[in-house]
């Protein structure tokens, strides 16, 4: 098979670890490798995959679990390659890819790109800041931690850029000692696709003083709209505890006109006794009902009197 005849994507390796797809595409083969590495990965590498005499860009963005090994394959594949004027470009690799090969810092570089369509760039020259975006990433993340004109962050987080001293949104951060891969390409593709001011060549940053002047005025329309959000809320909530009130008297009213309705005493019925009148208690009464009084029946009394003439007898 010629490395120039025009593929879709196709299958090379599928097993229960992983999968690697291949696609050609402008000059590159495009390997794209997904699911957890193994270390039998390394063999169907040399020996399945990079076969032609052609560029590579590699996808490993989806891959888990790699490895020394594997980064190691991948740089002295790429040395090798460029020793035949090939390239073998990482395609926005994932940071724990991009830690290991920043370890053999010294013994081979790998050359890498944010996306895709940078592939379609001719390869850099040597000498230029673009040659490795590894490189250029670690460039940046370096003058964040320790170059003052790019620690100036608002109150928000928000980045602003030391070349043409505007704030970028989508470049935030708390502290420039601890920054996300992400944020570090972020502001990567600020400098390299929108910067007007950035030029690689002649790199010339703002004066501290415009800087921090930019800063103060940034921080104090924040806090300008922050201070209109709070009077915004103080009013609704004024306007709630109104309603609230006008409320509460409403019900008020409505239950003084309930009250009004009502009769001053309850109706008199002719004929009826009142249920509340206590009840009327006669001695009779009272010491039948007593529980300390036995009644005598007849034939009881008329005992007691014989036996008693007998005895006066």
């Amino acid at each position: 098979m010629s490395p120039d005849e025009p593929l879709a994507e196709e299958t090379i390796i599928r097993n229960a670890k992983y999968q690697i797809t291949r696609r050609k595409d402008d000059g590159f083969h495009l390997i794209r490798i997904t699911g957890r590495y193994g270390d039998e990965m390394l063999d169907d590498l040399r020996t399945k995959v990079f076969l032609y005499k052609t560029n590579y860009g590699v996808d490993t963005s989806r891959l888990a679990g790699m490895t020394a090994l594997f980064a190691r394959e991948i740089a002295d594949t790429a040395q090798a390659f460029s020793a035949g004027e090939r390239r073998l470009v990482l395609i926005s690799p994932p940071d724990t890819l991009r830690s290991l090969l920043n370890g053999r810092t010294g013994k081979s570089s790998v050359e890498i790109v944010l996306s895709e369509d940078k592939l379609r760039k001719p390869a850099p020259v040597e000498g230029d800041p673009t040659a490795n975006a590894f490189k250029e990433l670690g460039r940046i993340r370096k003058e964040f931690q320790t170059n003052r004109h790019w620690q100036y962050i608002d109150r928000e987080g928000v980045w602003i850029c030391p070349f043409c001293g505007v704030q970028q949104p989508e470049v935030r951060l708390t502290s420039p000692l601890s920054i996300p891969e992400s944020v570090i390409e972020k502001a990567y593709k600020h400098l390299w696709s929108r910067c007007s001011s950035f030029k690689p060549s002649s790199q010339v940053l703002k004066p501290l003083n415009v800087l921090q002047e930019t800063l103060r005025r940034a921080n104090e329309d924040k806090m300008f709209v922050t201070k209109q959000k709070m009077d915004k809320m103080e009013t609704e909530l004024a306007e709630l505890k109104g309603k609230a009130t006008e409320m509460e008297d409403s019900v008020k009213r409505a239950s003084e006109r309930q009250r009004r309705l009502l009769p001053t005493k309850a109706p008199e019925v002719v004929g009826a006794t009142s249920s509340t009148a206590p009840p009327t208690w006669s001695a009779e009464t009272s010491t039948t009902s007593s529980p300390w009084t036995t009644a005598r029946s007849p034939s009881s009394s008329a005992t007691c009197r014989a036996t008693a003439s007998k005895r006066a007898s």
